[in-house]
């Protein structure tokens, strides 16, 4: 149950730094396809790292993957928002 729930939140905040429900209310093709493959690989990384707790050498490597993915994630994350309090102050 938890990895649906962190592969639903951590879509929620990609769609939230993109402006999704301030600046746009629409995906693009690009971006619903870039949230599907976000929540799957969540989703997938942290079924691995649960399923691999019994192997130490497995659980490292997932560890270290789901480290990448975040530290990925919230560097695109920190740019989108960047990006969209930029339009929002060129608006106001």
């Amino acid at each position: 149950m938890i990895t649906l729930e962190y592969s639903i939140l951590l879509s929620l905040f990609y769609l939230l730094s993109r402006g999704w429900g301030v600046l746009t209310f629409t995906l693009t093709r690009q971006e619903a396809s870039n949230l599907t493959m976000i929540g799957i690989c969540i989703y997938l990384c942290y079924s691995s790292m649960f399923l691999s707790q019994n192997f130490k050498d497995t659980q490292w490597v997932m560890k270290l993957v789901m480290g990448a993915m975040y530290a990925i994630l919230g560097y695109k994350t920190i740019g989108f928002i960047n990006t969209t309090i930029l339009t929002l102050h060129t608006r106001i």
